[in-house]
């Protein structure tokens, strides 16, 4: 048994039967058989997960990092991996001069989880620095592309929060 204390941000001594820590792309797919037979549970920073007991399924950590920063002439192209603490990106991009991120600083939470509930505050919301979320489909395996305009973003929303992403 392993400790869920330091996963999420409430403490709690609770214990997962298997922890496994995610940092690849290839590390990710592994989860799709799983997906499709048994429950698990995937982490980012653990900030909105509260432990009232012993968890026995398997629990799974995201700690796929990563940042690229492209600047063109009139914008700049950032790409950043899931598991990137919001926060931490919010004051990279202050720190390379990209501007409008600074409501959304002190923002709980990972880059990953960010558009799943459009996190917003101060009248911004993610939304308006998203040009497509790349996601695994847990039913094929592949990684696919979602432009902004097909996300559904709503007030804390997106078809992220569905139970199953349907794409027309």
């Amino acid at each position: 048994m392993s400790s869920l204390k330091p996963l999420h941000t409430f403490g709690l001594n609770h214990t997962a039967e298997s922890i496994s820590y995610l940092a690849t792309p290839s590390d990710f797919q592994e989860l799709v058989g799983l997906a499709l037979n048994t429950d698990f549970i995937l982490l980012g920073s653990g900030s909105n997960v509260v432990f009232l007991e012993d968890i026995s399924i398997p629990v799974f950590i995201n700690r796929f990092y990563g940042k690229t920063l492209e600047e063109t002439n009139d914008a700049y192209i950032v790409k950043v991996n899931s598991g990137e603490n919001w926060h931490e990106f919010v004051v990279w991009c202050l720190d390379h001069n990209i501007n409008g991120f600074e409501n959304l600083g002190l923002i709980p939470g990972t880059v990953g989880a960010s558009p799943v509930q459009n996190i917003g505050a101060y009248g911004v919301e993610v939304e308006r620095f998203i040009k497509e979320v790349e996601y695994l489909n847990l039913k094929t395996g592949n990684f696919e592309t979602l432009l902004k305009n097909k996300c559904n973003f709503g007030y804390r929303d997106s078809i992220f929060k569905m139970s199953c992403l349907k794409v027309a």
